[in-house]
């Protein structure tokens, strides 16, 4: 068994884990376990106790902060189940075909929300997309309002390897995100920092991009860790101008 309830991590997975951040997370989940309960569990629900954690996606990889869980609003870590597995090379042929240097070309409106483990609306946001493409890199400077009021600027820099293969780069990415692009669907995977109260703590997104025709795109990206689903992102892109045509 590599986890265990009493103890934490095996073994093999401790020497795995990077940081001490990490185990203490750990440790935190095994303590307050009941914490985790979904919502049909027997008695009342309780909260999280710590200040908060918050999630930065990628949206095509271009997301921003979305807060998952505070004092007063807790969150599920729970297995992801019943999903069937889905292949990018699947979508190879279908159009309009997908080329991210030519749809962020320019300028670009988002409107997205993030959902917790149960799919109950946490944070929206929408986000303005600077996009430049010099022939070899892809620069999206992003600007985001949130519905609490809050604003952030964010810079990717992505750069098309081949036709079917990208790479993203940004400051809170663990090495580089990767995504792979066949017909009018794209997958990014990639590991995030992500900051929870003054420390840092990584964790998985796979963002799957739907291109509809020339000036729409829709994302869902997935959050988890340890192989658990901790939330979800879903963003609608809209083209502002006309570079693509």
């Amino acid at each position: 068994m590599i986890l265990s309830a009493e103890n934490g991590p095996s073994a093999p997975v401790r020497k795995c884990i990077e940081n001490q951040t990490t185990i203490e997370l750990w440790q935190n989940i095994v303590t307050h376990r009941r914490l985790f309960k979904p919502p049909h569990a027997a008695g009342p629900q309780r909260r999280l106790p710590s200040d908060g954690i918050t999630v930065i996606p990628f949206a095509v990889g271009f997301v921003s902060s979305s807060k998952i869980g505070t004092a007063d609003r807790p969150v599920s870590l729970q297995p992801r189940v019943g999903s069937r597995s889905m292949r990018v090379e699947d979508f190879d042929g279908r159009t309009p075909r997908l080329a991210p240097e030519t749809f962020f070309d320019g300028q670009v409106r988002a409107w997205g929300l993030f959902e917790d483990r149960f799919g109950r609306l946490r944070r929206q946001f929408t986000v303005d997309i600077e996009g430049q493409w010099d022939g070899e890199i892809l620069t999206l400077t992003e600007d985001f309002v949130y519905d609490d009021g809050e604003q952030e600027r964010r810079v990717w820099r992505v750069t098309r390897i081949d036709e079917n293969t990208y790479e993203g780069t940004a400051d809170d990415i663990v090495g580089k995100a990767s995504g792979r692009c066949f017909g009018n669907a794209i997958k990014w995977t990639y590991i995030f920092a992500l900051k929870v109260s003054g420390r840092e703590l990584q964790v998985k997104f796979d963002d799957w991009m739907f291109q509809q025709n020339r000036d729409v795109m829709i994302n869902r990206a997935l959050v988890t860790k340890w192989g658990f689903e901790v939330g979800s992102v879903s963003i609608f892109f809209l083209r502002s101008d006309q570079k693509a045509a």
